[in-house]
């Protein structure tokens, strides 16, 4: 396994209630926050906001984007995601859930695409919904990715570097 890899399968077992894995991570995590050894000030780092109702889901994603560098903001359903956009644009990209209590992931694309702060903000959508016209109309409203569950960790991380690019572009 590749010090990557290692990492992302602790993370993974550790939210899922690994306790070996959770005191190993959280001697990394330790170890990380040490000050770094050269003056430079860190790099600001890409914020990504993620909703999904599924608590397991959320961590997972939360997990493997910050895996990648990212800071994610996240938000248990819809509500708490459309509070969240209404005071904060500051992302490069978000990723919700299709199907989440009070607001509906597409109800979080249409509002994000009329709002002139969030308009160009990547999005990816996530569902455990087999029906290939659900995911046609999230593209069609302004998602750039849609990823079926259950996903894996590199699918996640293919969709978090694809709505970056979108972002950067």
């Amino acid at each position: 396994l590749t010090e990557e890899n290692r990492l992302l399968l602790l993370q993974v077992v550790a939210a899922h209630g690994g306790k070996q894995a959770q005191q190993m991570l959280k001697e990394r995590e330790a170890k990380d926050a040490a000050p770094p050894s050269d003056a430079d000030p860190p790099a600001k780092k890409l914020r990504v906001l993620v909703a999904d109702d599924d608590v397991m889901t959320l961590r997972m994603i939360t997990v493997i984007a910050e895996t990648q560098g990212f800071e994610v903001v996240s938000a248990a359903d819809g509500r708490e995601a459309f509070r969240i956009l209404q005071r904060d644009s500051d992302f490069c990209a978000a990723i919700f859930d299709m199907m989440m209590p009070h607001l509906l992931g597409m109800d979080l694309i249409h509002y994000m695409k009329t709002d002139a702060r969030l308009n160009l903000v990547p999005i990816g959508m996530i569902t455990g919904e087999q029906d290939p016209k659900i995911w046609d109309e999230s593209v069609a409203a302004g998602a750039s990715v849609f990823l079926p569950k259950p996903f894996s960790p590199p699918q996640v991380q293919m969709m978090l570097r694809m709505l970056v690019n979108k972002c950067r572009n």
